[in-house]
């Protein structure tokens, strides 16, 4: 099978640190054929087609107006073989400088067999990494590939700890121009776009290989690592239960067991190490995978009746296209209060998190109400949402119907859309953070303008649009309407006894 690319990635490392690999053919990295007993990969890493079209376009604030900034891959920090040319002399000095700094905390060995033991380290998970790739990547040789995910991965995983930890675990000082508090603090938004940018991936089978290493080990000992506290944003989320968690081993076993009742810290709710660190059916690819599965939630348990929704869909005017499904388009929260319809958030029975699937509507003797999942808006809110349309629109597997997270993100624009939509769902616990960040959500729905619908969500928007309040109040207009009616005539008649002369008089 031909590549499209043709362009191989060197990445220079100091003088001192040399490396030789027995076996330096070339090989394409592709996707191989299924092993037995491998559920398919469906989801790859992918680059982006159209990178124009593609790009995010983040509203930036400053005090003097706001300005709109397309991102565009010189912004980015590069990360795995899809993006690998011409990468800037900056951000190769800064994956050196944290290369560097890792070999620093390893005195007692020297660079070259610290080098080797993490090139082992991958060399363990390659063909798994290669696999996570795509067909249309790159042609490089092993050792190569080898480095690309050393380097890369290791800088990869100094962010993310950064991010949850802070530096001092890392052994940064506060004032550390890259990884420092309020360095990292101003630059966040970059970090994030660039780390969870389509394609600009590095597999989670290499990241949680890594993580097993001296370095990394010592830093989880050095540093507090507790859960992030809920509700916390998707991406700490995603970059705790994928990289931090499983190596946690016991340690998060016995936590798991010490506040097991407690609410959101069941065990239920946060995924135990050990299900995270064997179950390799159910691991995804790369982290953005990983927030898509979060976003979504677990897959809802279908019986053999649910295949006739098909049908009553279809003959209801069900399209995947926003012309047609705008003939369904709800209404925002203000209007379905005021329609009888109370939005509550949804709260699982077993402490897990519903996600988009878990969205329904539901009517009762007094009233319905629409369940939705909590969202809690963060300064990267808009990044990962970009990048999941961005994702699900480049990914050849998912079809237009299936683009789940594209099909949430046009409802939730449906519903909110004022100031005052946001500040009646914070009341109702279904959107969190600060309120400076609640503000921007309907802006960022409306920019991000997705147009797919899926079933699920349609069928959802089916039953809101054909509600027209509870059975029993139909039936007391009717009542009512009969007794005002009965009044009326007994008015009417009494007045009319009243006026009517009576029999003695007319004598």
């Amino acid at each position: 099978m031909n590549c499209v690319s043709k362009k191989r990635f060197n990445v220079q490392l100091k003088q001192s640190i040399s490396f030789s690999d027995d076996n330096e053919e070339v090989v394409e990295i592709k996707s191989s054929a299924e092993k037995p007993g491998r559920p398919p990969r469906a989801l790859k890493i992918r680059r982006l087609q159209e990178l124009n079209k593609n790009l995010p376009m983040i509203e930036e604030s400053s005090s003097q107006s706001q300005q709109r900034i397309e991102l565009n891959l010189s912004t980015l920090v590069r990360f795995g073989p899809l993006y690998d040319t011409d990468i800037p002399f900056h951000q190769s000095a800064s994956k050196k400088q944290a290369w560097q700094h890792l070999l620093g905390t390893t005195p007692q060995e020297n660079e070259s067999e610290v080098f080797s033991t993490y090139i082992a380290a991958v060399r363990r998970v390659q063909e798994e990494a290669r696999e996570a790739y795509d067909d249309d990547l790159v042609e490089v040789k092993r050792s190569d590939f080898r480095l690309i995910m050393v380097l890369d991965g290791c800088f990869f995983l100094q962010l993310a700890l950064c991010i949850l930890g802070g530096p001092e675990p890392l052994g940064y000082p506060q004032n550390h121009v890259i990884f420092g508090i309020r360095e990292l603090k101003n630059s966040i938004k970059i970090w994030s776009r660039s780390m969870f940018f389509v394609g600009n991936q590095i597999p989670v089978v290499v990241l949680q290989e890594l993580m097993k290493q001296s370095f990394f080990q010592n830093v989880l000992k050095n540093g507090t690592w507790d859960p992030p506290p809920p509700p916390a944003s998707w991406s700490k989320r995603v970059l705790y239960e994928q990289l931090v968690l499983p190596s946690l081993g016991q340690k998060m076993t016995r936590f798991n067991s010490l506040f097991r009742g407690l609410p959101f810290c069941g065990e239920r709710n946060m995924p135990s190490a050990r299900r995270i660190a064997t179950d390799a059916h159910h691991r995804p690819c790369d982290v953005i995978q990983a927030i898509r599965n979060l976003v979504l939630g677990p897959e809802p348990e279908r019986d053999e009746s649910d295949d006739d929704d098909d049908f009553d869909l279809e003959a209801n005017g069900w399209n995947t296209s926003s012309a047609v499904d705008d003939q369904r388009r709800i209404l925002k929260a203000t209007k379905l209060r005021q329609k009888g319809i109370k939005i509550k958030q949804i709260i699982s029975k077993d402490g897990r998190n519903a996600g988009s699937r878990g969205i329904y509507f539901k009517e009762s003797f007094f009233g319905a109400c629409l369940y939705l999942a909590p969202i809690k808006v963060t300064v990267d809110t808009e990044i990962i949402l970009q990048a999941l349309k961005s994702y699900e629109i480049d990914q050849p597997s998912i079809r237009k119907h299936q683009r789940e997270v594209c099909s949430y993100i046009r409802f939730m624009s449906e519903i909110i859309r004022t100031p005052k939509d946001v500040q009646l769902l914070a009341k109702e616990g279904v959107i969190l953070g600060t309120q400076q960040n609640r503000d921007k959500l309907p802006g960022i729905l409306r920019r991000l303008g997705c147009e797919d619908v899926t079933k699920h969500l349609y069928f959802v928007k089916l039953q809101i649009s054909d509600y027209s309040g509870p059975e029993w109040q139909g039936r007391l207009k009717k009542l009512l309407s009969v007794v005002v009616f009965l009044t009326l005539v007994q008015t009417v008649y009494a007045i009319l006894n009243y006026h009517r002369p009576s029999s003695k008089n007319g004598n």
